[in-house]
């Protein structure tokens, strides 16, 4: 019998989707590891996956100006923002899944 990966649904997970479909951006107090001080983000989340053992959201970070990654375990508070943004109609969760396991393993 195979084993399925298994994780706690996060806190934040159902108001992260709802923030994807409805194109709002969310205020995040997020953990950095490594650090001990909570940085604030505002973000424009794009889409939620599961990996391993944990729940991350891609999302553009406005303090960072670039598409980064928040695992959703080190989210410690998080609101949704009353302002919408447009998504990137060019971002694919494919294509940045592919380009980030290709950082990750790259080829020898």
């Amino acid at each position: 019998m195979a084993h399925e990966p298994w994780a706690p649904p996060s806190l934040y997970l159902d108001t992260i989707q709802q923030a994807i479909t409805e194109s709002v951006k969310l205020k995040i107090a997020y953990h950095t590891r490594g650090e001990e001080q909570l940085k604030e983000r505002t973000i424009q989340p794009y889409a939620v996956y599961f990996s391993g053992a944990v729940w991350s959201t891609i999302a553009f970070c406005e303090l960072r100006r670039e598409v980064r990654e928040f695992r959703l375990d080190r989210i410690k508070e998080l609101n949704i923002l009353p302002t919408h943004f447009t998504p990137d109609k060019s971002f694919s969760i494919e294509l940045y899944l592919e380009e980030r396991s290709k950082r990750l393993f790259p080829d020898p």
